[in-house]
């Protein structure tokens, strides 16, 4: 009987996490060739052994999107092809490792909030708010649900690194290797760890033991990241530890048609979205003058254009910055398309979205009273993932990976109301 009370909580939650995923997989269209660059680099390696072909036409090896989450595609389409059967499997794949995520957020809690219960709030609420349902919790068409795992499994890596006090190599060297697991996936998790080292530079006596331990980390981090390192290196011919594109998204977000958003807006505004012009996945000029010039020298031009205006335009660039940050965590309801949801849908949507923001803000204080370094960790992983789209471009997808953390502190002062009102202690 015990064993089956405590398997009742985990059995409800998986219903509630497979249920409306289930449906969507059951009920939307199942797609029947690759979309995107992710998809499109994975199919390339499947079928030609190297990881490319980012856009339509390209046909080379490309280093436009991190290697890890296409190289599990590209398995899944080797075995099953890149059409229907793919796809379908992706699907399920990616249920899997999103609801291995959800199911990971009380234990996340226990490391950040120092128990579960903020977490079994945090998990049910993932489970069932609309949070990017379609293309990332069910066909996985980018990484973010990768992120948003890899976020479950690496904040609390970092949160034992400061409680252990960088004591134990071996725990430091275990931390390096999940850093550069973790970079290969999405690279700002590089800048969330290289926050966390600042806070800890700062929170730490033993300075000395703190550099070794973090030279260790960062050389075997290194050792993860060095083959692919090489591989760009050689095939593209420049340095390109992880990922090429940084120059294009800082282009795309940083001209005189930029208003923070990736995609055109949908506020009555019918200005196109720069990206349209500026990105070799959309312009065929542009992937003609990427093909001439190799991608990398193509990345560095746009990077060159960006840098310029924003030399040129201080105050415009300072204004999109904060608007960026607010688009990212505060999302308006015109972020969203009209043509796939009500005006009601898209102001609910929004409000959510805001409503978790401010809960996470609220949980973040508390966590900031009562335990430093989680809150340090905490917040490195918080900046980090967000800080490179406070200066690009925003889409409410590319917030996916932090909204488990952000209902996991947001669910902090919500379980503290309920202790003092109610009595309960979950």
């Amino acid at each position: 009987m015990t064993n089956a009370r405590r398997l009742a909580p985990w059995i409800a939650l998986w219903v509630l996490i497979l249920g409306p995923r289930v449906w969507v997989l059951t009920h939307q269209p199942v797609l029947t060739e690759p979309r995107g660059e992710v998809e499109r680099s994975a199919a390339c390696l499947a079928a030609n052994g190297f990881l490319g072909n980012p856009y339509y036409g390209h046909g080379e090896p490309s280093a436009h999107v991190a290697p890890l989450y296409p190289t599990l595609l590209a398995g899944i389409y080797l075995v099953l092809g890149a059409g229907y059967a793919g796809h379908l499997c992706q699907g399920v794949v990616t249920i899997a490792l999103t609801g291995t995520a959800i199911s990971l957020l009380p234990r996340l809690s226990r490391f950040v909030n120092g128990r579960s219960g903020p977490g079994w709030g945090a998990a049910v609420l993932m489970s069932v708010l609309p949070f990017n349902l379609g293309f990332i919790q069910v066909w996985g068409m980018w990484e973010q649900h990768g992120s948003f795992l890899a976020v479950a499994l690496y904040l609390p890596l970092l949160i034992a690194a400061h409680r252990d006090q960088w004591q134990s190599p071996r725990r430091a060297a275990a931390l390096g290797a999940a850093t550069g697991c973790v970079v290969l996936l999405n690279p700002p998790f590089g800048l969330a760890f290289g926050l966390f080292v600042l806070a800890e530079v700062i929170g730490q006596r033993e300075r000395w033991r703190l550099v070794r331990r973090v030279a260790l980390t960062g050389a075997v981090a290194a050792l993860v990241v060095c083959p692919w390192a090489l591989r760009n290196y050689y095939v593209l011919g420049g340095f390109c530890p992880v990922r090429s594109n940084a120059g294009l998204e800082l282009a795309i977000g940083n001209n005189d048609q930029s208003n923070g958003k990736t995609y055109s807006t949908y506020g009555g505004d019918s200005t196109p979205s720069p990206i349209d012009s500026i990105h070799p996945y959309t312009n065929p000029e542009r992937l003609s003058a990427l093909k001439q010039r190799g991608e990398l020298e193509f990345m560095k031009d746009r990077q060159q254009e960006a840098v310029a205006w924003i030399r040129a335009n201080p105050e415009r660039w300072a204004d999109l910055t904060l608007r960026r940050a607010y688009l990212f965590w505060l999302p308006p309801a015109d972020m969203w398309a009209p043509t796939k949801l009500s005006d009601f849908q898209r102001q609910v949507r929004s409000w959510i979205y805001r409503a978790t923001s401010v809960l996470m803000v609220i949980g973040l204080v508390g966590l900031l009273r009562a335990d430093w370094g989680a809150f340090a960790a905490t917040a490195a992983v918080l900046l980090g993932l967000s800080a490179s789209y406070y200066v690009t471009h925003v889409d409410v997808r590319y917030a996916f990976p932090l909204h488990g953390l952000a209902l996991v502190l947001g669910c902090r002062p919500l379980v503290a109301v309920a202790e003092r009102v109610g009595g309960y202690r979950p």
